[in-house]
């Protein structure tokens, strides 16, 4: 393949991507392709920044076209229109979910006004354009995205699983099971963390004491405890306040503003370290949990406020099966997908003669984000 075979195509893809009209035809470097107050702009002097702004994700998608479409002959199959369809209202599927989304994450319910399955398809539509707008797809990269969706789709179907029924039992409890409300403050180590719960009760019994002042109760000896004329332990709300004061202070959780509040969560729900999970399960309702290990040497302390706060309105198994069944295949379809594209990309091959497309190329390739804003 000549160079002007490999580049040309790629540069035609990226002026159909920046002008974004629907039917606009290839053009040749000296044509002009902008009008800026009177003053023409050729293609000649738009290349080099396209290529340097969105270069390097075009050469990929064209990687993975050429890629895709040899292992799909290797392989003897055929990818029909029918299938890119199905991506297209797969995406639409996605798009509403993700735009719509429950209204109020701490119950976890999909049962409101929000309801993704009240959407109409004007409303359904206006969210995947305004979706494909933010990240760039026109018509030509929509077009591509659906169809290597399509094929890695195909590519992988026979390595997706039979879905486990406990694995979606579990998934039920995760999304639909009791919660575990708590407190939360994190530090760089154990010793951090074990001053910061010191401080907690050395706060809350000072609360306790004002209390015995403005009672007039105070006098004689301290001590912990509530018999022998000594000071009783602080309430939880004592504890949660003298939490957060301190959360607020030395917590480097991102919980640390509002004074280490943090969503509900399940126990059950991996997505949470196993140590805190953990704290939280032995300790009871009202309780300050012992310093636990995070990861990277990392610690942590908990106020649990309730750890079996139950959904108001939960949905039984029986009656999201189904739904979870159909997640949890489109899940696994898109990990293994994502591991076939980038076993795909890794393969070497490519080489870029434009000087701007290389640059963009790498640049994406070390992690940096080509262009500036």
């Amino acid at each position: 393949m000549t160079k002007k075979s490999f580049v040309m195509p790629l540069k035609f893809a990226i002026v159909m991507l920046f002008v974004g009209f629907m039917g606009f035809a290839p053009v040749n470097r000296d044509e002009t392709v902008v009008l800026i107050d009177r003053e023409e702009a050729a293609m000649a002097a738009l290349w080099e920044p396209l290529a340097e702004a969105a270069g390097g994700l075009v050469v990929e998608e064209q990687t993975l076209n050429v890629r895709l479409a040899a292992e799909l002959k290797r392989r003897g199959l055929t990818l029909s229109p029918e299938a890119v369809e199905v991506e297209r209202r797969l995406l639409a599927e996605a798009v509403r979910d993700l735009q719509a989304g429950p209204v109020n994450p701490e119950n976890g319910s999909f049962l409101n006004e929000r309801d993704p399955a009240e959407w109409d398809a004007d409303r359904v539509a206006r969210a995947v354009n305004r979706f494909c707008q933010e990240r760039g797809f026109g018509p030509v990269r929509l077009r591509g995205l659906l169809w290597r969706s399509a094929a890695l789709r195909l590519l992988t179907r026979d390595s997706i699983t039979p879905v486990d029924e406990n694995e979606l039992r579990r998934q039920h409890k995760v999304r639909f099971g009791p919660r575990a409300r708590v407190l939360l403050i994190t530090g760089a180590t154990s010793a951090e963390v074990g001053t910061a719960r010191r401080e907690v009760f050395d706060r809350a019994y000072a609360m306790v004491g004002d209390v015995f002042v403005q009672r007039g109760e105070g006098g004689g000896g301290g001590g912990g405890g509530q018999g022998g004329g000594g000071k009783p332990k602080p309430t939880v709300t004592m504890l949660r306040i003298a939490f957060a004061e301190v959360a607020m202070r030395r917590s480097t959780d991102a919980s640390a503003p509002v004074g280490g509040i943090v969503e509900p969560f399940s126990l059950e729900d991996s997505a949470y370290p196993l140590s805190l999970r953990e704290a939280v399960r032995k300790a009871n309702d009202g309780e300050l949990t012992d310093v636990f290990a995070l990861g990277q040497g990392g610690a942590g302390i908990v106020l649990v406020i309730a750890k079996d706060e139950p959904i108001k309105d939960a949905p039984s198994f029986d009656a999201v099966k189904v739904k979870l069944e159909r997640e949890d295949r489109r899940r696994r379809e898109r990990i293994a997908m994502d591991e076939l594209a980038g076993r795909l990309l890794a393969i070497e091959g490519v080489s870029v003669m434009d000087r701007s497309l290389a640059w963009s190329v790498e640049a994406l390739r070390s992690g940096r984000t080509p262009g500036v804003r």
